[in-house]
């Protein structure tokens, strides 16, 4: 797992915005809280190319106290679709 970068708002009852420090991950990436929790998926990658803002989905609803929240970034390995095939 990789710091992905601090959450900077909730925008609805599934979705909030990860602020990237550097990191900019792959659509279909899993987003990890502090104690190695899966909460939810990268949909979407915007703004700037120093530093992007990630909308993250998440399988539950997302409470208003993940705001200023650590998160990290893991590969998505799911289904195979990273596997190469000859």
């Amino acid at each position: 797992m990789r710091y992905l970068g601090t959450v900077e708002a909730v925008l609805g009852e599934k979705r909030f915005v990860v602020r990237s420090d550097s990191l900019v991950p792959e659509v279909n990436d899993f987003v990890y809280g502090a104690r190695n929790n899966k909460i939810g998926l990268v949909r979407r990658i915007f703004g700037p190319v120093e530093c992007p803002y990630i909308v993250v989905v998440s399988g539950e609803s997302v409470l208003a106290d993940i705001v200023g929240k650590k998160v990290y970034c893991g590969g998505n390995f799911r289904n195979g679709n990273r596997k190469r095939r000859s």
